[in-house]
This record gives C-alpha cells, sequence and structure tokens, in this order.
C-alpha cells in the first residue's frame, strides 16, 4: 500500500471518483508516479492549505503484446 498527500483539489477529487468507481488510477505528484487501486481519500483537517491523503494499492501493469506476433485472431488456416 502507498500513501501520498497531495493539496490539489483536482486530484483528490479524481481519486474519489476512482476510489467509488472500483477503477484504477495513476497519481503524479512532485514528478513522481503512482500506479493502483484506490483504498481511501481522507481530507487532512488540520491542514492549510486543505490536503488530501491518499492511500491506495499499487498494482503492476502486465507488459503489452504485439497482436500481430500472436498470428490470427479467428484461428482459422487460409491456403493459397
Amino acid at each position: 500500500m502507498e500513501t501520498v498527500v497531495t493539496t490539489k483539489f483536482e486530484e483528490a477529487r479524481r481519486s474519489r471518483l476512482a476510489l467509488f468507481g472500483g477503477r484504477g488510477r495513476t497519481l503524479e505528484i512532485a514528478g513522481a508516479c503512482y500506479t493502483g487501486i484506490v483504498h481511501s481519500v481522507c481530507e487532512i483537517a488540520s491542514s492549510h492549505p486543505p490536503a488530501w491523503r491518499v492511500t491506495f494499492i499499487t498494482v503492476e501493469r502486465a507488459p503489452r503484446t504485439n497482436a500481430a506476433k500472436l498470428g490470427p485472431a479467428s484461428g482459422k488456416t487460409t491456403t493459397v
């Protein structure tokens, strides 16, 4: 699990939408990218300016495969 703090309202809002929608999210904070499923979004009440703590479960992305290497999608063989 990763926990990051953001002061950007839009990032907190998008993270909250991803939380309720069950979608993954990529956050870019201070030049670092964090990708995962959002676990919680909590406003830090004592901070000024307002800040939010976003906790998420990191997910490793699977490498993409090239469809051309896999062959025909239908599985049928063609003779010429």
